[in-house]
């Protein structure tokens, strides 16, 4: 995925040139659309790792370890 286009001004942009950026856009935004739920689910299981750990801490301590 490779965008090469030599542009100075908006109004040196053609129409296929046009078209070309907004498949770049979209091809871009196709491949990483992805992440943001990724992340999200990564950020839950992560919090919900460190509320079992947390709780288990707490269980141990209140028995003397």
């Amino acid at each position: 995925m490779e965008l090469n286009l030599s542009i100075n001004s908006f109004a040196d942009i053609s129409s296929s040139e046009r078209l070309e950026i907004d498949g770049f856009i979209m091809e871009l935004v196709e491949t990483h659309k992805r992440n943001r739920s990724e992340i999200s689910k990564l950020a839950f299981d992560s919090v919900s790792a460190l509320t079992a750990s947390t709780s288990r801490l707490n269980e141990a301590l209140e028995q003397g370890f």
